[in-house]
């Protein structure tokens, strides 16, 4: 007798097919002695599942787990994996052995199956209705293949794997199947008659499932009128309830064919209505394996169907049942009625279906699903290149067969199933049992490959911060005979450790890590990760103060780009105000910029901690597709949805209890779903539009034939989009409804909040221009030298091409000793032989503006505020700008800078900075003055005041 405590999870909105299923395994399971919970969202809707599991007595949990919205989203994701794994964190929760989702089509579970990250239970998925031309999103796929690892995937049929492994584009082997069974020796209620009961004689034609567009069922009323005009006294039955009823009633009405059918609703036994019909008609769009058609074999039913979900593989057309193809009006009825016509033939088609059934036998699927929840599969191992099978591996039977056996060769073929068997055993296995594995494993395997997997074994297995496993695993890293053992095992070991740590700053793994450090005899060390236990425990700390999480994505110290000083100036913002603030970060894509000797610096400048996510490959190479993907116009805004983030970002907001989550950028929003929603405060900073952007940049392409990575792939015609202005259309619809989901949007200037506004943006809102300190208190005139500063990215190019090839040339020939800098990451993209002076990345911008008498910004168009405008013009440089970018960065003409409306006035703006130093002394005290006046903290730190409380 087995005693799993089981959890069924079923993201249910209805009552169909897989709430079915659930109940009949639940119920087995429970009859061998189980544990048995089933958790859905209890409400209208699922009422009839609610009322099967009250019949058969299985305790029901009422869990919010079904997307609110189809397609799901990664809000919906996140919600749902916040929701499970919040249940299996509580006392009840963690007391489940195995966790069982059962997911009507493969998107309403992605969320749960993130919960099994970290969690002790088993987590089983099975895979039911695959929708029809089931297609998905770059997010979807990284939510399977992330949870790969700690899931088992079953499907219910082959199509289903065939269906589910195409669209998330994996091996189908990946998916084990476990095909819908039915009790083959079912019969019907001999007292219930439906002549009496429905008052008609026949023949019945018979159909059952939920009224869903999915079922076809508008096709078969569409076929009825030619049914009737051959057999008059046909009777349609539909047994079944959904969300199409009352549409089919009127269609039904509007045929004129009323008294030919009838409604029954939901019935709990259909095997009365199936065994008595003369014919089952199943005019299915799309199934997984239906299980009203193995009710209908079993019972020897004639059936007509289509050749949806490879029923036509079930079924041999004219032998077994009628098979029609899918959506064909004329075909469907002229299916019908050659079965009514021929009832011999018909009830032989029946036979032969009743024969098919025995594969599908209900017996068979729930003992398969019973294997599930029993012991690993044997283990299969090679020694001297004869094949060795273990059937029942355990802890001892593995020692005694390692011992017996010659495997630690060079041969790594020993290696794989090996690790393989450890991942399922150390899930179930008792501490005890595990840490002796683990060390028997470890002495007995000694082949490089294998290390290598079993070292990746260890650290995904301490990627989870919930259960005692994790100290085990830990107390075999400090083991002497792992560090002895394992080639180079002490650098191995500590390196993944350190990983590890840096990403949870778990304080049991510093704790290891200090044990291993003293092993090896380095107590300075020791002691300094012994030290971090106190700091780091992640029991929240107390504090009265306001606490901001500030998420700081793609973030580098010292700053690389706008970006980085605009989040530093939020950062100063909220420390002025007396907030705590701690810094969940990630590196730019390239691992530049968050070293060590960084974060000891912005620590010690800013009194604030960084919590550092450091990126995986995977994750990296995510994120690198979604800035390609914004490049081209078509972002989606939870393509960067990554489930590592997402895990550590919630293990950092369990840590830090933040009151207000800041976020940059839109499209990191769903991290928002993490929080406490009632208790925590979302407040997103845009920094710019992604649809204005993305119409931007479908525009240069237009223009360039592609996004210019060099300056000499630059189009002079870029330069007449001085005024553009970009088209966003339904995107900024969509942004604008994205941005209702957070509490509060800072915008960077005036024209982004006006975009908002006029797309219909409820949202409360802030426009929190970047305001650098004010940097000087005189005019410092250094004669014809201007600088140029930018990040590389397309708009810079364009700027630094417009400098490059038509301004400076032009220049230097009239005027010799003029001088031209470029200063940041946007100088690599110039030519070999530009006049320019490529000054590269700057920690130090600001003697560079002192160095220089005034600055130019060439680009025809921007998206957001530019913020080396605004840190110019703090230093009183004046500021050459373009049109399109001066209305948003501040830039007045002849106040604090000149405005150009083309390349031709630009270059002649810069000439007069140039030729004539009084006007450029002129402007200079203008700029000074100006920005003596307009460059004041108070209003920043109103505006954060009023945002935060």
């Amino acid at each position: 007798m087995i005693t799993y405590n089981i959890l069924f999870v079923v993201p249910s909105s209805a009552y169909g097919g897989t709430e079915m299923h659930t109940l009949d395994i639940a119920e087995h399971f429970k009859k061998c002695g189980c544990s048995v919970t089933i958790a859905f969202p209890i409400q209208l809707p699922t009422a009839a599942f609610y009322t099967g599991c009250a019949e058969k007595n299985l305790q029901t949990l009422d869990l919010d787990i079904a997307p609110n919205r189809q397609p799901a989203g990664a809000e919906e994701f996140v919600t749902q994996e916040r929701v499970l794994r919040h249940y299996l964190g509580t006392e009840a929760g963690g007391r489940h052995t195995h966790v069982i989702i059962a997911s009507p089509s493969p998107k309403t579970a992605l969320g749960l199956l993130s919960a099994a990250d970290g969690s002790t239970a088993k987590f089983i998925c099975i895979f039911h209705f695959p929708s029809m031309n089931l297609s998905t999103t770059i997010t979807e796929r990284k939510l399977l293949y992330s949870s790969a690892k700690n899931v088992r995937f079953v499907c219910i049929s082959e199509h289903t794997r065939r269906e589910v492994a195409r669209a998330f584009k994996l091996d189908a082997s990946i998916f084990s199947v476990i095909p819908n069974g039915t009790d083959l020796n079912v019969r019907e209620n001999s007292a219930r008659s439906l002549s009496k009961e429905l008052g008609r004689s026949g023949p019945f034609v018979v159909t059952v499932g939920r009224l869903h567009r999915q079922k076809g069922y508008d096709i078969l009323l569409e076929a009825i009128p030619a049914v009737l005009e051959r057999f008059p006294n046909a009777h349609f039955v539909w047994c079944g309830d959904g969300p199409e009823l009352d549409q089919l009633k009127r269609r039904v009405a509007s045929l004129d064919i009323v008294p030919s059918v009838s409604f029954v609703g939901h019935v709990p036994d259909p095997q009365t209505y199936l065994a008595q019909s003369e014919l089952v008609v199943l005019p299915t769009r799309g199934e997984g394996l239906s299980l009203t058609l193995l009710q209908s074999m079993a019972l020897g039913c004639a059936i007509v169907t289509t050749n949806a979900a490879m029923q036509d593989e079930i079924l041999a057309e004219g032998s077994s049942g009628i098979i029609v193809p899918v959506n064909d009006v004329g075909g469907l009825s002229q299916g019908i009625i050659k079965a009514l016509a021929d009832p011999s033939a018909s009830k032989d088609m029946g036979k032969a279906a009743r024969a098919l059934s025995a594969t599908y036998d209900i017996k068979r699927m729930r003992e398969a699903y019973i294997g599930l929840l029993d012991a690993c599969a044997p283990l299969k191992i090679q020694s001297n290149n004869v094949d060795y099978q273990i059937d029942n591996p355990s802890v001892e039977t593995l020692e005694v067969c390692l011992s017996a056996l010659d495997i630690a060769s060079s041969d790594s073929k020993n290696g794989q199933p090996l690790i393989e068997w450890l991942t399922k055993f150390g899930s179930d296995a008792a501490p005890g049992d595990l840490s002796k594995v683990l060390t028997v494993s470890v002495n007995f395997v000694g082949n490089e490959h294998f290390v290598d997997q079993w070292l990746d074994l260890i650290s995904r297995f301490l990627r989870g911060r919930h259960g005692v496993r994790r100290h085990i695993i830990l107390d075999v890293c400090a083991s002497p005979s792992l560090i002895e053992n394992i080639v180079g095992g002490s650098q191995r070991i500590t390196r993944i450790l350190t990983e590890q740590f840096e990403v949870s700053r778990d304080p049991e793994i510093g704790n290891t890590l200090a044990e291993i450090h003293r092993l090896l005899g380095r107590p300075d060390i020791a002691t300094e990760y012994a030290s971090h236990h106190a700091k780091f425990s992640l029991t929240p700390r107390p504090s009265s103060k306001h606490r901001v999480a500030f998420v700081a994505p793609y973030f580098s110290y010292p700053p690389r780009n706008g970006s980085h000083n605009r989040m530093l100036q939020m950062i100063k913002g909220y420390l002025e105000l007396g907030c705590e603030v701690e810094v969940f970060a990630s590196p730019m894509p390239s691992g530049a910029g968050l070293d060590a000797e960084n974060i000891s610096a912005f620590r010690q400048k800013f009194g604030a901690d960084i919590w550092l996510h450091r990126l995986s490959e995977a994750s990296s190479v995510g994120l690198k597709r979604y800035q390609a993907e914004l490049k081209s116009g078509d972002p989606g805004y939870f393509d960067t949805y990554d489930n590592d983030i997402a895990a550590d970002f919630r293990r950092f907001v369990d840590y830090f209890q933040p009151h207000t989550i800041h976020l940059n950028y839109v499209y990191f929003g769903w991290l928002a779903n993490v929080a406490d929603r009632e208790r925590t405060k979302i407040v997103v900073d845009t920094h710019d539009l992604i649809s204005r952007r993305s119409a931007l940049f479908a525009q240069l392409k237009l223009i360039c034939g592609k996004l210019p990575n060099e300056s000499n792939e630059v189009d002079e015609r870029v330069f007449e989009l001085s005024r553009f202005r970009a088209s966003a259309g339904r995107a900024l619809e969509r942004e604008s409804r994205h941005c209702e989901s957070f509490d509060h949007i800072i915008c960077i200037s005036s024209y982004e909040d006006a975009l908002l506004e006029g797309a219909g943006c409820r949202t409360p809102r802030s426009v929190v221009p970047f305001v650098p300190p004010f940097n000087s208190s005189h005019v410092q005139d250094n004669g014809r030298t201007c600088l140029f500063v930018g990040s590389r990215n397309p708009l810079n190019i364009i700027g630094l091409s417009a400098l490059e090839r038509h301004i400076a040339p032009r220049l230097k020939a009239l005027i010799p000793e003029a001088r031209f800098q470029v200063a940041g990451d946007v100088g690599l993209a110039a030519g070999t032989n530009a006049p320019l002076e490529i000054l590269g990345f700057q920690e130090d911008l600001g003697e560079v503006y002192k160095n220089n008498s005034f600055t130019v910004c060439p680009l025809p168009l921007g998206t957001g505020q530019n913020i080396k405008i605004s840190e110019s013009l703090s230093f009183g440089r004046p500021v050459v700008a373009f049109a399109g970018v001066a209305e948003t960065s501040g830039v007045k003409h002849m106040v604090n800078g000149l405005i150009a409306t083309s390349l031709e006035e630009f270059y002649h703006q810069v000439r007069l900075l140039m030729q004539d130093d009084d006007a450029r002394m002129e402007l200079g005290r203008a700029t000074l003055d100006w920005a003596r006046e307009n460059l004041d903290g108070s209003k920043l730190r109103n505006d954060m005041e009023r945002i935060v409380f």
